[in-house]
């Protein structure tokens, strides 16, 4: 708080790299807390956003447009439209190049501000909340919310799948069991098995998102998401008798996070007269160095995803995808760091601190 630069400042390379897009955004990505996340371009519907950053504390969300250039801000004519997706809505531009008093409410504005060769951003207008203060009343903000977090999800997710494939690892592996290089043991070998199962029956844009603990302390091995229908197919693999009867009994909590829920097992180590119900049941075995399934027992829905008026879902289904995105944000920083590239933000609280996603000056 000693001057008006952020702690995580950017530093500049040379003379032509000052004021990029990309600059910009840089500075941007690299001054969220550990609450946010950052996303880059965003296309929906009919407009890109150079920049949103998701609070997944209070799910609000800021939206950025960046302008290096008087006649880029000038020309713009698309801007406040924006303002359908954000609940806040800011402009970010080299300092003094666009004024406050041009800035109409409920519009930010952030300056990008340099000092000893570094970029660092300072508020100088504060925008004003547009929409999501209040989700129980604003329930559309609600799906533009859950939509934009979609987005992020499919970027996360196929972003550590292309860094797996090229660090080659396994895509059922995480970084941390890679590069311990031990042994599994028997029942994580088995497991390691039974996910190809699982993702082999998931067609885009469904996907499948493996050892997920939700908010409620719940931890499945597998979740697949129906995302064009919020619907939540969530697996439980068990790998003996005694693991299944000593908790059969909290299983009810897992139908809590999801529409649909089914244990995996050996063949015949579960009787489906045993599994309550609406609960499914998978067999798998081995035969001729192949492994087999059958379904011994459907799943069936617990509760209808397509009718809105099912709000409680909504918010259940927001807990569950950001559960979600800090298990998906957590690897793929991981990743980033093994290959040298920069994170999606320090997670370090900057001297402009982020209050209800703005920029506030310190």
């Amino acid at each position: 708080m000693q001057n008006n630069l952020t702690q995580n400042p950017v530093t500049i390379l040379n003379e032509q790299e000052r004021y990029t897009a990309d600059i910009i955004y840089q500075a941007i990505k690299e001054n969220i807390n550990h609450n946010e996340i950052c996303i880059h371009e965003v296309p929906i519907d009919h407009c890109r956003i150079d920049a949103l950053i998701i609070n997944k504390a209070n799910r609000l969300v800021h939206g950025i447009e960046i302008k290096v250039s008087k006649q880029d801000y000038n020309f713009d004519t698309k801007f406040t439209l924006y303002s359908e997706y954000c609940s806040y809505l800011s402009i970010a531009c080299p300092e003094n190049l666009i004024s406050p008093e041009e800035i109409k409410e409920p519009f930010g504005l952030i300056y990008v501000k340099e000092k000893d060769g570094q970029l660092g951003l300072l508020c100088v207008k504060e925008p004003k909340l547009i929409q999501g203060k209040d989700t129980m009343k604003d329930i559309s903000w609600l799906h533009t919310y859950i939509r934009l977090t979609d987005i992020l999800i499919n970027r996360l997710y196929f972003s550590i799948r292309d860094k797996k494939i090229k660090m080659k690892i396994p895509l059922d592996k995480t970084l941390e069991d890679y590069l311990n290089g031990t042994e599994h043991k028997d029942d994580e070998i088995t497991k390691s098995y039974i996910w190809p199962l699982i993702d082999s029956d998931i067609k885009y844009p469904d996907l499948c998102i493996k050892n997920i603990r939700t908010p409620i302390g719940c931890k499945y091995d597998a979740m697949v998401i129906k995302r064009p229908k919020r619907h939540i197919h969530a697996y439980k693999i068990i790998l003996n008798k005694e693991e299944y009867l000593n908790d059969w009994q909290i299983y009810f909590h897992y139908t809590m996070d999801c529409n649909e829920f089914t244990f995996i097992c050996p063949k015949g180590m579960i009787k489906s007269s045993e599994v309550p119900d609406s609960i499914g049941l998978i067999y798998v075995w081995e035969e001729n160095y192949l492994l087999e399934s059958k379904i011994i027992k459907p799943s069936k829905a617990f509760r209808d995803t397509e009718n809105d008026s099912v709000i409680s879902w909504l918010f259940q289904y927001i807990k569950i995808t950001d559960s979600v995105l800090d298990s998906l944000q957590n690897e793929n920083d991981k990743l980033n760091n093994q290959l040298g590239i920069t994170g999606m933000g320090s997670g370090k609280v900057p001297a402009y601190i982020l209050h209800n996603n703005v920029m506030k000056k310190g």
